[in-house]
């Protein structure tokens, strides 16, 4: 693995130096290629969500360049259609919304299609709502051309808070039309978001196990974790913990720890008391790996979940007839244990003293 990231960070440096070299050569020649420079930007946003963190800085770069080359270029080299789309993939790919807003006002030959422009810059000003309007009727237009995939995922992010089901399918579109690209990750991660929303559980399950196996060392993994494990808790029920393993299974077992430890931890809070011993065995099982603190986590949220409800009541009553100090020291372990405990159903509520006002 630090072989395959030291080739792709070296890979990364070198396109960074054709770039630059290409830059110069294409200012000397006044031949701006902007179409270039944006594959490169894709393939450089592709690699970081397959793991290359390094390529951010590139990524700056070549958002920084393209978008003052296409402030400085003439009009005609839009005459070539690659330049065309390679605008609007820059567009939607973190470029500067000004930057559409100057090359539509600067088009009076009429090179972008207005339609597409006008969904678009719609899309940048947050007009969700007139932005499905106004780009669903072109997504079947534009399917197969190098920005239909983008199309779609725009329509799909207008659409979540409208139709989910909609933007589902959006998704779905998404993945079909860029597998393995940083399109098909935001599309996942964002499928998830609706499945957990509206309790897709298999669905949902689904899309978890596409993520992991392409875009485990994404920067936004972190986002897909907290789904997840929101998942698996919410819905422990009716996710079986083997289903849950299959795909932590496919983890390295650093990552793997880690998310049996949140599982853990957020069942027992959640009073899932099975999942939460599953969870902590499991990390157990995951050997030696990382700190002997995450170990500690591993057998305390396993004994918290072994914790009945009556014993808890009892050892909580006889708590608090000890000092307020030593009742806080025993039970405010970094938050949680309190926490968890609480969801036994162990405290029973407080009765209010009514003061009556003096006269």
């Amino acid at each position: 693995m630090r072989l395959t990231r030291w080739w792709n960070i070296k890979r990364i440096a070198l396109l960074g130096g054709l770039v630059l070299a290409g830059t110069a050569v294409a200012r000397a020649d006044e031949d701006p290629e902007i179409f270039k420079l944006v594959r490169s930007l894709q393939y450089v946003q592709d690699s970081i969500v397959l793991g290359d963190h390094a390529a951010g800085d590139m990524q700056r770069f070549l958002l920084g360049v393209i978008d003052q080359r296409l402030r400085a270029a003439p009009a005609q080299i839009f005459e070539d259609t690659r330049n065309i789309d390679a605008a609007l993939v820059y567009a939607m790919s973190g470029g500067n919304p000004a930057t559409m807003d100057l090359l539509v006002s600067h088009d009076v030959n009429g090179y972008f299609d207005s339609r597409l422009t006008n969904a678009l810059r719609r899309y940048l000003k947050g007009q969700g709502a007139e932005t499905v309007g106004a780009i669903d009727p072109l997504l079947n237009e534009y399917r197969n051309s190098q920005v239909g995939a983008y199309l779609f995922l725009i329509a799909g992010n207008a659409s979540i808070g409208i139709d989910s089901n909609r933007a589902l399918g959006y998704f779905d579109q998404v993945r079909l039309a860029s597998p393995g690209t940083n399109l098909e990750e935001a599309a996942l991660r964002r499928s998830l978001a609706i499945e957990l929303q509206d309790h897709l559980v298999d669905r949902g399950m689904a899309t978890a196990n596409r993520y992991v196996r392409r875009f485990l060392y994404s920067p936004y993994a972190g986002q897909f974790v907290d789904m997840f494990v929101q998942l698996v808790v919410e819905q422990h029920e009716h996710v079986t913990f083997d289903a849950m393993s299959e795909i932590v299974n496919m983890m390295d077992a650093d990552r793997a720890k880690e998310l049996y430890l949140r599982v853990a931890r957020q069942a027992s809070l959640a009073g899932a008391d099975d999942l939460a011993r599953r969870a902590a065995r499991a990390a157990a099982g995951e050997g030696n790996v990382g700190p002997a603190s995450d170990q500690d986590l591993g057998k305390l949220y396993g004994g918290i979940a072994s914790v009945s409800g009556a014993t808890c009541c009892r050892r909580l009553r006889r708590l608090r007839q000890s000092p307020t100090t030593s009742f806080r020291r025993a039970t405010g372990l970094c938050g949680m244990p309190h926490a968890a405990l609480r969801s036994k159903s162990c405290n029973r509520p407080r009765r209010r003293h009514r003061h009556r006002r003096k006269r």
